[in-house]
């Protein structure tokens, strides 16, 4: 009976309607996943880029620019999903301050669109520098410490002076 009543012409919009929105519903969400990837991929940059700067300058003594560029491939081991594995760019040291900077990139693959021999091929490419200083806690605690202890002197010798 309902395959003979009139209604059954109104049914056929909604697969229509549903027939033009649900490419566009893909599309989004793959550009969504596209774009956390990407998201990703720079967050984990900049997290290895620090590690390694402060690494380097906690752990090793003589030269740890060579410490950030020999542990790299360890410190990124295999979390970059949807991204192509780091590569060190730059590193630098300023040994007077106990600094070192570290300059990694990396890129996400885009080539979404081929037909026939047109398409479109490329990768967003992205960077991250961070720079870690070593401040030796002991001397600037004993140099605090020493700046209260005067203070205190200070204090002590004006309430003296002022009885």
């Amino acid at each position: 009976m309902f395959l003979l009543s009139s209604d059954r012409r109104l049914g056929a919009y909604y697969t229509v309607e549903l027939s033009l929105l649900m490419p566009i519903i893909f599309v989004t969400i793959s550009l969504i996943a596209h774009f956390a990837f990407m998201l990703y991929g720079r967050a984990l940059l900049s997290q290895d880029a620090y590690l390694l700067a402060y690494r380097g300058v906690i752990l090793s003594e003589e030269d740890p620019g060579a410490y950030a560029r020999e542990r790299a491939d360890e410190q990124f081991g295999s979390q970059y999903m949807g991204n192509r594995k780091p590569s060190v760019e730059d590193v630098t040291v300023d040994s007077s301050a106990k600094t070192v900077r570290v300059t990694l990139s990396t890129s996400a693959f885009h080539g979404w669109y081929r037909h026939g021999d047109v398409g479109y091929f490329g990768s967003w490419g992205s960077s991250a520098s961070w720079e870690a200083s070593y401040l030796d806690p002991k001397r600037r605690i004993r140099m605090t410490t020493r700046i209260v202890d005067i203070a205190r002197m200070a204090l002590e010798a004006t309430n003296a002076d002022s009885l």
